[in-house]
Order: structure tokens, then sequence, then C-alpha cells
């Protein structure tokens, strides 16, 4: 007779109970045990279902009620033994109705196996087992007590567990020699330290390492009983603060939902932190999912890795790793899921949080900021177009606080009008009146074609072969002459206010290509951003207006990889985008976290300054300065007739 049917939604704990299985195993003890998973569930009901009828006793491990266990009625509609044990794992009302319909018995030794299984790891696995197996009346060894794991600390791949700042600031000194700079914290679910679930979290680390950072991963228990763990609040305290101020100056958080969605209390969490937070994407699916979807997530992992952690203000990234079921394991007899490292994900999100972190210590005399106004069609009535925003005033009043703020800054602004008349007279993407040799006195840069054929030559092959189809043979004939891309820009300091490059050919983008799926931009528009990071050097970028065209690009919508062309554009490159969401259409797309962008709805009742206010606060940026809404209509204002602020 077969012992136990044991049915999880998620799986996460399965390496654990593995290791469980196979040390009672090795000690002789003869137990039968058949695993599901969500997945296996929905493939081989039957099979369940006639498993469920042979059990001694039913182990259920939901994870949102009864739609995370496919079946479920069926399987205890047929099941005939003593024991259903349901595990609320989750603490939600919908995991804690399961119990009470469907656990049986409700006694004290309820309550004992519940503890083991809340508390998790191999060892307390391996005691829920045999007190399980001893309510069946099998003879088997007394189970011990339960063993509490830390439910909050900090984890090394090469140090191992922390259980205080203090500590692991001395380990990284006698590691490095002195206390790296910047640091970089991750913030991590305790569950996969529990069950050593830590592939991602190692890479990480390892891979901010050799960018010559620190790491500093912290992981804690969401849901704890009162005085079994610390709240988020108390974590950041005690992990990434010291003496109430922050030890890092970026933070890599992989926990999906939203901190204040979940704990009001938490609403200062981040800000009060006061440093740009990265949201590293954890998926559900496996690797191969997430490479071959055109969506890069789904629909659910949208709104628990994407949507809800925006409530909390952090910049959505990658995704670093995913849930391989690859492996059969000869104790199990199933696929076992493993969080496995997406290495691209894991490089790209290294560098970014490194950038965004070092930008909190440089001086803000020594910054290099590009400011980019959107401009499309590339008209010159069009340079700075917006909806509901005067660009060309909003920039004005940024440069002045830049100025104030210490930036090295030649030239402040007493109005917009005097970006857009100067804009005017020197852009040269508005062609049709343009001769070549206008083109070549206007250019602020002319940038030789071979200095980036090397970048070029790294490119995908998949995004070489597409830009050769729609521009032709490398670097194409767009805004290339005598052998250079040609950039239009003006230099202020340490700024630059430049023109988003066209994503193609005016006529082409009149007639709507700009939202073209499938449409690369020209070599030259790549070119110019290759030319912002690498030449220019630019250490953050700031796109003003709606919309531009990076974030209509051929890629992914979401969680993009190393070949979707806003990452081949904007890279690694800090980026702060200002957007007005309440165009439910366009909103939408401009809210896809293609661009890792700031965005905000403007609201004809608000302190619109606040929105760059916050994103000083939160994402370690460029300043703040209050929005300009409305203004005449024109090249870069919106109509205060019909467009709100």
């Amino acid at each position: 007779m077969l012992n136990l049917l044991y049915y999880t939604s998620t799986g996460t704990e399965l390496p654990s109970l593995e290791r469980a299985v196979a040390e009672l195993r090795a000690a002789g003890l003869r137990l039968k045990l058949a695993v599901f998973t969500r997945e296996r569930a929905t493939l081989e009901r039957k099979k369940l279902e006639e498993l469920a009828s042979q059990a001694a006793a039913l182990v259920l491990v939901p994870h949102g009620g009864e739609e995370s266990l496919p079946g479920l009625e069926g399987l205890v509609s047929r099941f005939k033994g003593e024991i259903i044990h349901v595990q609320p794992v989750s603490g939600s009302p919908a995991d804690l109705e399961l119990v009470d319909k469907y656990a049986r018995p409700k006694d004290e030794a309820f309550g004992e196996r519940v503890r083991y299984l809340t508390l998790g790891g191999p060892e307390n696995l391996k005691n829920f087992l045999l007190k399980l197996l001893s309510e069946l009346g099998e003879d088997v060894p007394v189970a011990g007590t339960p063993v509490p794991s830390p439910t909050e600390g900090i984890w090394h791949p090469e140090g191992g567990f922390f259980p205080d700042l203090e500590t692991y600031l001395d380990f990284l000194e006698r590691r490095f020699g002195k206390i790296p700079r910047p640091l970089v914290g991750i913030w991590f679910y305790q569950g996969y330290f529990v069950n050593g679930d830590l592939e991602p979290v190692k890479d990480l680390v390892q891979e901010i390492e050799g960018l010559s950072a620190g790491a500093l991963p912290v992981f804690h228990r969401r849901f704890v009983s009162k005085g079994e763990g610390l709240p988020p609040t108390e974590v950041v305290e005690k992990f990434f603060k010291k003496e109430g101020l922050s030890v890092i100056q970026a933070l890599i958080n992989l926990q999906p939902f939203s901190h204040r969605l979940l704990w009001p209390e938490t609403e200062r969490i981040y800000p009060d932190l006061d440093v740009p937070v990265l949201q590293g994407i954890v998926s559900f699916a496996s690797r191969k999912n997430w490479k071959e979807s055109p969506a890069g997530l789904s629909p659910l992992e949208v709104s628990v890795s994407v949507a809800q952690p925006e409530f909390d203000g952090t910049l959505i990234t990658y995704p670093v790793a995913g849930r391989d079921q690859e492996e059969v394991s000869e104790i199990l007899g199933i696929p076992i899921p493993r969080l496995k490292t997406i290495p691209e994900g894991v490089r790209r999100l290294a560098r970014l949080a490194v950038n965004w972190a070092r930008l909190k210590l440089v001086p803000n005399r020594e910054k290099r900021v590009a400011i980019v106004f959107h401009h499309y069609p590339p008209r010159e009535d069009r340079m700075g177009c917006a909806f509901g925003l005067d660009s060309f005033e909003s920039v004005a009043r940024l440069v002045r606080r830049l100025a104030e703020e210490d930036y090295a800054v030649e030239k402040v602004y007493e109005s917009g009008e005097e970006i857009a008349q100067e804009f005017r007279t020197r852009q040269i993407y508005d062609r049709r009146y343009l001769s070549e040799t206008d083109l070549l006195t206007r250019a602020l840069v002319r940038w030789p074609v071979e200095r980036f054929r090397p970048y070029f030559e790294r490119l995908p092959e998949e995004a070489k072969k597409k830009l050769r189809e729609a521009w032709g043979d490398f670097p194409g004939k767009f805004l290339v002459s005598e052998g250079q891309f040609l950039f239009f820009g003006i230099r202020n300091g340490n700024l630059l206010l430049t023109l988003q490059p066209p994503r193609g050919k005016i006529e082409k983008l009149s007639a709507g290509d700009i939202h073209r799926p499938d449409l690369p931009p020209p070599y030259h528009y790549l070119a110019f951003y290759t030319w912002l990071r690498e030449e220019f050097g630019a250490q953050a970028v700031i796109h003003v207006g709606k919309h531009g065209t990076l974030e209509w690009l051929p890629g992914k919508a979401v969680g993009l990889s190393e070949g979707c062309f806003p990452e081949l554009a904007i890279a690694d490159l800090p980026n702060l985008y200002p957007y007005i969401v309440n165009d439910p259409g366009e909103g939408t797309q401009g809210q896809t976290p293609k661009l890792r962008r700031y965005s905000r709805s403007h609201d004809p009742t608000a302190d619109a300054g606040r929105a760059f206010r916050r994103a000083r606060r939160t994402r370690g940026s460029t300043g703040g300065i209050p929005l300009a809404c409305g203004g005449k209509p024109g090249p870069g204002r919106g109509n205060p007739a019909t467009d709100s602020c």
C-alpha cells in the first residue's frame, strides 16, 4: 500500500523533501511515496486520482486556494485513507479555507506537522514524514522536535550564513582588504536559503564582485507569526542600514508582489533607504519558456513581478532565473523544480545595478547626463513632442536645478523658448530642407562609422540580420556622410541636450512605421546610443516627452533578452523617463519595463514636482524639478485646452 501521496502546487520545498526521503531510505526505512506537482497533476489527472484511492495519507501543499491544486476535489473524493494534511503555506484566506474544508483530523498532531513544514528544510521535512508515518501506525524512530531555521540573515556563496551586518562586513573586509564600494544589496526569499535553491543569488553575487563592487545578499521570510521573525521594516533597518543610514548604494529585489500592498506600514521602506531599487525577475516558468516567448512573461508574472512591485517604486529589469524541471529525481521519481540562472539576465542586472550604485558615489560636479527630447515624427515642428507637458520649459527648469545642485552647467536658460530656438537653428533630423553641407555644418558630432563597427559586430547574429534586411549593409545610408554618423546635440558643461534620433525615414514614420513591431531602427539609431555611452560618457540619461521610439522597437513586451532592440540601444545606462500614463492606450505601452524607467501619471491637481523629487530619492538620480504643464501649442508643448498635466 502507498504510504503517502504528496501534492504540492509550487514544488519549491521539493529539494528539501528529496534530501529528507534519501536520508530515511539510507537509514533502512521503507517509505512508499508518490509526489505530484501542479504541472504533473494537470497532465496525469487519472493517475493522481488512482493513487489517491491507494494512499494511507494525503499531503496537500496549496499556494492560493483550490485553484492552485488542479483536480483537488476529485482526488479527495477518491481518498479512503485516515489523514489529510493541508499546509496553509501563504496564510491566505483561500489556503485557510482548504484547511477547514479538507484537513482531518485537526488535532494536536496536525499543528505539530504544520510547524515542521512551516519551518522547512531537510531536517524538518524528515521529521514531518516520521511524525506522519508514526500516526499511521508504522514502526519508525520518534520524530525530533522542529528545528528553527533562520527567518532572516545574510548568505554569501563563499562565507555561508551570517546572523548580522557587523559579522558580514568583517568578512568582506577580510576577503577584499576593505569593504567594497559601491555595495549592492540583494533581497531574496528565505525559502531559497532553507531549500538550498540559491543558484541565481550565488551568480549575482559573483557577477557583482567581478565588477569591482560588493554584494550584500539578505534573505527573510515574508509571512511570520508574531515573535518568530522580523517584519520587512526591521529587516531593512538591521541588515541594509547602520546607525540609521544605508550601507548600500543600490538594492536588487528578487521578491515578487508589493511590500506596501501586503503591509501598508512598509510604504516608507524604499524612500527612507534612499537608493535605487531594481526588480530582478524570478520566472515561475522554465528558462526555455521565457527565451521562446515573444511576450517574455506570463500574465500572472506580469501582475506579481512587474505591476505590483511598481507600486513600491522599483525599476523593473530582467529575468535572472527560471524554474526548470529538466532533471528527474531518482528519489522522488519526478522532475524537481529548481531555480536555474539566466546568465545574460544576471550579467545585465549586475552591470545596471552597479552603474546605478556608482551614481551615488560620483560627485555631482563629475556626473555626465544626457537629456533626450522625443522627436516623432522627425519634423522640426515635432521637436520635444509631449502630451500634457511643456518639455522645453521643464528641461529649462531642470537645468537650473542641476546648476543649483553643483552639476557642471555652463549655461542656464531663462525659459524653454531659448532651448527650442537653439534646437530649431541646429537640428539635422528633419532633412527636407537641409543640404548635405547644412548637415555637416550643423552636426555636433561626426562619429566615424568604423568606431561603431566593433560594437555592431558584437550584436547577436539575428539582430544583425534584421538590420541588413531593413537598412542594407553596414553602416547603411541614413544620416551617414563621408564615412561618419551625424548626431545632433547641444553641449552644456557636463550635460548634453539632444533629440532622440529618427527610427527611420520621415516618410515611413509618417505612414505609421514607428509602431511596427518588426521594424528595427537604422544603424544610426544604435550608433547614437552607443556613442552616448562610450564616447560622451553619459552616466545617466533622461528621456523627456511622450512618447519616444525606444519602447516601440522590436523585442519582448517585458523581461527583455539581450537580443531585444531596446536593450541593444540603451544597454546598462541608468534611465529616467517621466511619463504621462493617463492615456489608456499608449500609457499601457509606456508602462512596460522596456526602458526600466520611472513613470508617473500627471494629475492636474497634484504637484508634479513630486514626481522628479521622488525619482531622485528612490533612484539615486539626477535631481528633482517641477514639471511645466500646458503652455502654447507648438514644438514640445502640450495643449492646455485638451491635455491634462
